[in-house]
């Protein structure tokens, strides 16, 4: 069997966040915006994505928190005599094919809108996509983050596009700034025909 190759883009990175605190029931509070991740075949140039290029089964995305530098992980801290995960939320997810707004072609990508970090600070996130057939696994950061305590968040940033577009297509994102504003996006309806909705069991062209 030929091995794929594949390579992947980060397409939107989280930029802010408030802290979640330390205590056993966690107030989520997601990182703005999502981060969302494009999955490619290496030699890929154009033309619509094929599930033979790459079956979407074979990959995963596993995220983790690292420091600013990206030399140090961040993804545990200690509280007293206990361990406690400084990342949580949704760390690990699959790719499914929506349509990218940009040039309107349907392609893979890796959604991870409910990550939440219980510390303030500076970090990145490191992103790691595995073929779990073939053992292939490849790695790239997110440029620097800042988390802020409850009384110092500056707010949410303005919906990207992206995430716009992937909320037309039914994916549920939890992020505040998004969820207040989706009632008003919703009222023009020319724009949700735009964006035809994705089915995880489609079918796609071989």
């Amino acid at each position: 069997m030929t091995e794929q190759v594949f390579d992947f883009d980060i397409r939107q990175q989280p930029d802010i966040g408030r802290m979640c605190g330390v205590k056993d029931v966690v107030n989520r509070r997601v990182l703005d915006p999502p981060l969302i991740i494009e999955l490619k075949p290496s030699n890929y140039t154009e033309g619509p994505f094929s599930n033979r290029m790459l079956p979407l089964d074979s990959y995963v995305l596993n995220v983790s928190l690292t420091s600013e530098d990206c030399k140090e992980s961040r993804n545990d801290f200690r509280a007293g005599r206990h361990i406690r995960h400084n990342i949580i939320g949704d760390t690990v997810g699959n790719a499914r094919i929506l349509l990218d707004p940009e040039d309107r072609k349907h392609k893979p990508f890796f959604v991870l809108p409910n990550i939440s970090i219980r510390l303030t600070g500076t970090y990145t996130i490191c992103c790691t996509v595995i073929n779990v057939v073939s053992g292939q696994v490849s790695t790239k950061f997110t440029r620097p983050l800042n988390v802020y305590s409850c009384g110092q968040f500056p707010g949410y940033l303005a919906t990207s596009k992206l995430t716009r577009s992937f909320i037309y297509q039914g994916l549920s994102v939890r992020e505040k700034g998004v969820k207040a504003k989706l009632p008003l996006l919703l009222e023009n309806e020319k724009h949700i025909q735009n964006y035809p909705t994705t089915d995880s069991n489609q079918t796609l062209p071989a």
